[in-house]
């Protein structure tokens, strides 16, 4: 089991989430910290700037994202990370195992960056859990409903994210757009 990550309060563009992530892994510690909020709480945009904060820290950073259209296939979530993926001629442990060596690999240097972890399809899901409780890798997770992440990851530090204010929402629409929006949006 990997020591407990202890931050502290923290919000989400708080740098010292970021840097006691980045010291956890540089001491071949496992950092895990799930981002749980509602719709429209910035959970994508907080997985997202931990993921640039962490590579920024030299970490090998991988993003995956979970999908609504791809619960019901087995592993969507993981092809990109497991080499030689095979589902049809990979028996489930040999797959795990083969995520373990290539997390490895990184050194403990990684960090595994996932949006919307609770729409993961439920074999990915036990993959990443398994790799979690053997690797010491950052393991960053984002989701709307944290139920059955707590019970993979126990040990994660929780930020708890509130839904964004209006003036919040009005200054992503400013930032993102070239035109800018009448004082009614």
């Amino acid at each position: 089991v990997s020591p407990r990550l202890s931050i502290g309060a923290v919000d989400a563009d708080d740098q010292r989430l970021t840097d006691a992530l980045a010291a956890a892994a540089a001491d071949g510690r496992c950092g895990m910290v799930v981002v749980q909020g509602p719709i429209g709480s910035g959970r994508t945009r907080a997985i997202s700037r931990l993921a640039a904060g962490l590579r920024a820290h030299g970490l090998d950073t991988r993003e995956l994202r979970g999908s609504r259209r791809e619960t019901a296939l087995p592993f969507a979530a993981v092809t990109e990370l497991v080499p030689q993926f095979d589902p049809h001629v990979d028996d489930p442990l040999a797959l795990r195992l083969r995520l373990v060596e290539a997390l490895r690999a990184a050194g403990g240097r990684i960090a595994l960056c996932i949006d919307d972890a609770d729409l993961i399809d439920e074999a990915s899901f036990d993959l990443l859990a398994f790799a979690a409780r053997r690797v010491p890798a950052v393991l960053a997770l984002s989701a709307w409903v944290a139920s059955r992440i707590g019970d993979a990851v126990p040990e994660a530090t929780t930020l708890l994210l509130e839904p964004l204010s209006d003036e919040a929402v009005r200054g992503l629409v400013d930032a993102a757009a070239s035109v800018q929006p009448s004082a009614e949006v």
